[in-house]
């Protein structure tokens, strides 16, 4: 669903005439992100199974993103386009969070078949950007209904999901009913550190999306869609040789090799300005990107689950959602606005001061990371016990 418009966004916009609120169309997904999955990932835990409330939040978020999207294609009422965009971003938030941690309650063996289970995510996405580019529909808010079908039929998927009943206790008090209990989670230093890099990492993250397809424009790139997912391609990769990756390394070094591809993502954006605009250098910068996202953000989910109580696994995932999604983009997005303009202004760096700033954000994420984390190297296939898991992944 979000595959048929994330990566288009930007430039949907900007044929539209509606240029000025790209930064507001990427934060206001990322208000949502803060504000809704802590609350709804604590009504799964506590009230209501969670596959029912997965199909609740999927079906208007289909809704909403029909009705922001018509409203767009409208192109007379800029207040209502954001309006629907706040409420979709409100209901459709917790979405991956309540997937993932239905995903990771019904698997005998996560780190072994989480991969083999979360690509179809991945294939999903390649196949909304290729069908979108086909139809023609890269500068089309079309893209916007195309994702609200598809969202719909995901909603009625859900009822099919195995049953997944509450596992915690019935809220207490406030902080149970609202979720900020899964705070707690942050006491362990490891992961304490985890979330503080995922959230300096998601900072400079959160200008891949809507600056990558300005910049293909740029260069004169048409098939904006089907060119960005191929970043798919090697998240596809490293999530089928999941399993492997975590029975031969160590977690730190994973994380370690995520962070280094980020880095390596925007370094490699500097290069076609150098090189008369070839785009190979851009492929490959896309290549690193489902490189350090599978192997930072997904096999994060399975630390962050490994490492807490099942009465609270829909809080830690919703946790790690409002913290990255939610926080971290929003500071991202601004700072990308603004860096983009100063870059662009006249005498600025243009887009090779653009992505070397960006490139720095990530390399002082593997700092914080390569500093912080004290884990003696215990692979994260040999973590048994739950709820907790001693330092030493």
């Amino acid at each position: 669903m979000p595959g048929s418009w994330v990566p288009v966004l930007s430039i949907v916009l900007e044929a539209k005439g509606w240029a000025h609120l790209t930064d507001w169309a990427f934060v206001i997904p990322s208000l949502g992100a803060i504000v809704s999955p802590l609350f709804l990932g604590a009504l799964a835990d506590q009230r209501i199974n969670a596959e029912r409330v997965l199909a609740g939040v999927m079906a208007m978020n289909a809704t909403c993103t029909a009705l922001a999207f018509w409203f767009l294609g409208r192109g007379d009422s800029e207040a209502w386009f954001l309006f629907f965009l706040v409420a979709k971003a409100l209901l459709g938030a917790p979405s991956w969070s309540l997937l993932m941690s239905i995903t990771l309650t019904h698997l005998s063996s996560p780190e072994r078949q989480f991969g083999r289970v979360r690509v179809w995510g991945t294939v999903g996405w390649m196949a909304a950007g290729w069908s979108i580019s086909w139809l023609s529909l890269d500068q089309s808010p079309l893209t916007g209904l195309v994702a609200s079908s598809l969202g719909w039929m995901a909603a009625g998927c859900c009822f099919l999901l195995p049953a997944t009943p509450p596992s915690g206790l019935p809220s207490r008090d406030l902080l149970d009913s609202l979720g900020l209990r899964a705070f707690r989670v942050l006491r362990d230093r490891d992961t304490g550190v985890y979330f503080l890099t995922a959230f300096l990492f998601s900072i400079p993250l959160a200008a891949y999306y809507p600056y990558s397809a300005k910049f293909l424009k740029s260069l004169g790139v048409e098939n904006v869609a089907t060119l960005l997912s191929f970043g798919q391609v090697t998240e596809i990769v490293a999530m089928l040789l999941m399993g492997l990756i975590f029975r031969k390394l160590r977690l730190k070094w994973i994380f370690v090799i995520a962070l280094s591809a980020g880095f390596l993502r925007y370094l490699f954006y500097l290069l076609p300005a150098y090189s008369g605009g070839h785009l190979h250098w851009m492929i490959a910068g896309m290549l690193m990107h489902g490189i350090c996202w599978t192997l930072f953000f997904e096999a994060g989910r399975l630390f962050v689950d490994k490492r807490v109580d099942t009465a609270m696994r829909s809080q830690a995932q919703a946790l790690l959602t409002v913290w990255t999604t939610g926080v971290a983009s929003i500071i991202g997005i601004f700072f990308a606005g603004g860096l983009f303009r100063w870059c662009m202004a006249e005498g600025g760096m243009g887009w090779n001061g653009f992505w070397s700033v960006l490139s720095g954000l990530c390399f002082l994420s593997l700092l914080v990371f390569a500093i912080g984390y004290r884990g003696s190297g215990a692979r994260l296939n040999s973590c048994q016990a739950r709820p907790q898991v001693q330092a030493g992944e």
